[in-house]
């Protein structure tokens, strides 16, 4: 890492630890508000080094644009909040059974919820009450603009929802391990001050959000925030039983990756969990350090997502295999994001078709560079295949 990205943890690790932040006069705060802006930190950031930016005599743009953030940030999320808790109002008083997680449990551990960013507010809903809730969104002037197998979206202004029906899609090629955790969600809940709104108990929440960080990884990257969430709840949360994150984690085949991340947590931001976790080979959580901090909370910054492509078919080193897959996805791949598709695998061709427009016409620099990244990411693609061995993600996860 560079010195900037070794400041910008620095930063994170004095707001986990409750202290005032401040920089030193060769930091390059251009490069600094990058980084806030690709990991979506810009708020914490901005939080952070609030007393600092204030005492400061001349400060430049860009540290002035980290408080600016942060304090839309926190206008704009008060209002996302204030209007979710209406929205959950409705569902309780209609007898929906929502269960939260993700980001709208995880704002709770920051020292002011607001600066905890999110684009969509992910819950839970049983699938026998999605078309009861599809019809309220509707006439509460939702508009629906995702219907996936297991994931149907609702926006409305600033408001962005994820209403899940599953954790995860594509159960049935699960491990029967995965499976089983992931389908004890409704029975691992905790009940709120609303009747019909539930929260995901905070230890089975830990292991599936250390799931979710993995699966990303997996994909084209997780980044700094979603660590950050881990430590903050490993700091603040006083219900975790680490015995079972420890044996769970095993279980379902996460616990060398679980074993990574406390280590980057410990390492980033001086969080030490409360169990026994064995040391790890330096090289390799370096690699996984820089795979983290370079390309932002969803791995898009600067990387191309070819990578991701040729790694997952026969583990990076057959391009052409990789290539046939993007340009003719499989039924299996392509039936969770178009909902017209489950259940009709003839019409398959049809969804190349659309996709082929798409890409033409609609997001030609994105296809264009995924398809050129094909033949020229191979090395990168064997690279972060070693280290995701390395880290004990090895294996493809659905």
């Amino acid at each position: 890492m560079n010195v900037t990205q070794e400041k910008f943890l620095s930063i994170l690790k004095q707001f986990v630890k409750g202290q005032p932040a401040e920089l030193t006069p060769n930091t390059d705060t251009n490069e600094l508000l990058k980084l806030g802006q690709i990991h979506g930190l810009t708020p914490v950031l901005g939080y952070a080094l609030n007393n600092y930016v204030q005492k400061a005599s001349g400060v430049d743009e860009n540290l002035q644009t980290l408080s600016e953030v942060f304090i839309k940030t926190v206008m704009v999320q008060y209002n996302r909040i204030w209007a979710f808790e209406a929205l959950l109002d409705v569902l309780n008083q209609n007898k929906i059974k929502v269960v939260l997680m993700k980001g709208c449990v995880f704002n709770k551990y920051y020292p002011e919820k607001e600066i905890r960013t999110f684009g969509d507010i992910d819950f839970l809903v049983h699938p026998n009450d999605l078309a009861k809730l599809h019809g309220i969104m509707l006439s509460l002037g939702y508009e629906h603009n995702v219907a996936e197998k297991t994931v149907w979206g609702y926006n409305r202004g600033r408001e962005k929802y994820e209403v899940h029906t599953a954790l995860m899609p594509n159960e049935e090629a699960l491990s029967d391990e995965l499976k089983a955790f992931i389908s004890g969600a409704y029975s691992s809940c905790l009940p709120t001050d609303r009747k019909y709104v539930f929260v995901l108990e905070p230890s089975y929440h830990f292991v599936f959000s250390l799931i979710h960080i993995a699966k990303h990884m997996r994909e084209t990257g997780a980044g700094a925030r979603m660590y950050l969430d881990l430590a903050l709840m490993l700091k603040n949360e006083k219900d975790l039983n680490f015995d079972y994150i420890k044996n769970t984690a095993t279980k379902i085949g996460f616990g060398r990756f679980l074993n990574f991340a406390l280590h980057l947590c410990e390492r980033w931001f001086g969080v030490k969990a409360n169990m026994k976790y064995e040391p790890v080979d330096e090289s390799a959580i370096i690699s996984m350090e820089e795979y983290v901090v370079s390309a932002g909370v969803f791995g898009f910054y600067d990387r191309n997502p070819a990578v991701a492509r040729i790694r997952n078919s026969d583990k990076g080193v057959s391009k052409i295999s990789a290539l046939k897959k993007f340009v003719f996805p499989s039924y299996k791949d392509m039936r969770g994001g178009y909902a017209f598709l489950d259940g009709r695998p003839y019409l398959l061709p049809v969804v190349w078709i659309i996709r082929a427009f798409d890409g033409v016409f609609l997001r030609r620099k994105k296809a264009s560079k995924i398809f050129v990244g094909m033949f020229t990411e191979g090395e990168n693609a064997k690279a972060t295949a070693k280290m995701l061995e390395d880290i004990g993600l090895g294996m493809k996860l659905k």
